[in-house]
């Protein structure tokens, strides 16, 4: 899908361009009415956020190595939450929640907008008659203790805490 996702936004990029430079040029005639002055003012517009989008599916669709950097959680969710809302069912309302002051940490943007999609996605088939599926933001302080007890491999400090739940049908108990 990201694969897909990354060929289709290039070539939908490259068509926008055309549009966007020939809108650019359109807004420098002279004797254009103030009416038609909007219109291109609208054109330019509708194709840069045609633009921010196309920038996000190519951003999907990166593949390669993992990268360890700064990463606003928060942004990464909104802009995953964008992508699926144009296009999950319109009877799906998704929400974010943000109760973390700080919503940066240490990542990958590409892997954790790629996992966040597919839960996204997944939670989507769980509601096919509708819902809500709800990404929330939280700043926890995990003890020595808690740490110790944990099967993962985790250090005493300050986290970010990324949770997704969704109104869906659930899974049978065997599952």
């Amino acid at each position: 899908v990201g694969q897909l996702a990354g060929g289709v936004a290039h070539d939908f990029n490259n068509f926008l361009a055309g549009i966007m430079g020939f809108a650019d040029l359109l807004q420098y005639t002279e004797h254009l009415s103030e009416v038609q002055k909007k219109y291109v003012s609208k054109i330019i517009t509708a194709a840069e956020n045609a633009s921010n989008l196309t920038k996000k599916l190519l951003a999907f669709s990166r593949r390669g190595t993992q990268s360890n950097s700064v990463v606003d959680c928060l942004k990464i969710i909104k802009d995953t939450v964008d992508i699926l809302q144009r296009t999950l069912d319109k009877s799906i309302t998704i929400k974010i929640h943000n109760n973390a002051p700080k919503t940066t940490t240490m990542g990958d943007e590409s892997l954790l907008q790629n996992a966040l999609m597919n839960i996204g996605i997944n939670a989507s088939h769980a509601m096919p008659n509708g819902g809500t599926l709800i990404f929330t933001l939280e700043n926890l302080t995990l003890d020595k203790n808690y740490c110790e007890s944990s099967p993962f491999d985790i250090k005493p400090g300050f986290f970010l805490e990324i949770s997704v739940q969704d109104t869906g049908l659930g899974m049978e108990p065997e599952t």
